[in-house]
């Protein structure tokens, strides 16, 4: 893990972000530090504290990005299952400051953990599953060539395990699958953070996707689920869209 760091952190500077990156195992993060990125993700998508603890909980690793005066402004939480021959890597929870959310830092944080877990096993197929609120949503699916929602099509060869992935990852936070296969999970964006994104912006063929599904997303507390194999690629195409928006 401190080696990852190490690369990470020079592939930053390269890219010239304006964050340093730590990597955490869960297991070990303080209560204090749980409650300073809790004040991170409550100032964005509303949640009690309690609540977000027990999301934490429910991962294994997290990537915290702070700012060159040591100041939290985003992170993401990983966990990882293999199941019926596929290494799922599932994405927890993704809170970033305004200051940096077009930095593409989520999607430098997969990339990275992908490569962590495909040296710890290179001949498993990789699965990334992900329960997602609009915003995460759309940043991610933009810079990917190819996805699918949840639940998997009926054609995919492997729509019997992802499915069952699925419902796996819902239950290790106390999430819903509702009728209409939406999660409910309790949060609810709050009024600055809609606001702080333009008309427009949820007219972009992503966010309409997700509204299609999810069209009461600003106020049932419900994410969609979506899934991407990494692919050629999905890894091309999300590694561009990196170097776009650090450029």
């Amino acid at each position: 893990m401190r080696q990852l760091q190490i690369l990470g952190n020079l592939l930053l500077r390269r890219l010239r972000s304006p964050v340093r990156m730590q990597i955490r195992a869960v297991s070990s993060l303080q209560q204090n530090e749980v409650a300073e990125l809790h004040a991170l993700a409550n100032s964005l998508m509303q949640e009690d504290l309690q609540q977000f603890a027990k999301h934490v909980a429910a991962n294994d690793s997290v990537h915290i990005f702070r700012g060159l005066d040591g100041r939290v402004l985003g992170f993401q939480f990983w966990r990882h299952a293999v199941a019926d021959g596929i290494q799922f890597i599932m994405g927890g929870k993704l809170r970033m400051h305004p200051s940096v959310r077009r930095r593409a830092l989520h999607l430098y944080s997969g990339l990275l953990y992908y490569a962590e877990r495909r040296l710890a096993m290179p001949l498993t197929p990789v699965v990334r599953l992900s329960i997602a609120a609009i915003f995460g949503f759309v940043s991610i699916t933009e810079a990917l060539a190819h996805y699918e929602f949840f639940p998997a099509p009926r054609a995919d060869r492997d729509s019997p395990k992802i499915d069952a992935a699925f419902a796996r990852m819902a239950s290790y936070s106390g999430f819903l699958i509702r009728p209409d296969h939406t999660f409910f999970v309790n949060i609810y964006p709050t009024a600055q953070t809609l606001e702080s994104y333009p008309a427009a912006y949820f007219e972009r063929p992503a966010a309409q996707a997700y509204r299609a599904i999810n069209p009461e997303f600003r106020t049932n507390g419900c994410y969609v689920g979506f899934w991407f194999r990494f692919e050629l690629r999905n890894l091309r195409s999300l590694w561009m869209a990196i170097k776009r928006r650090n450029a």
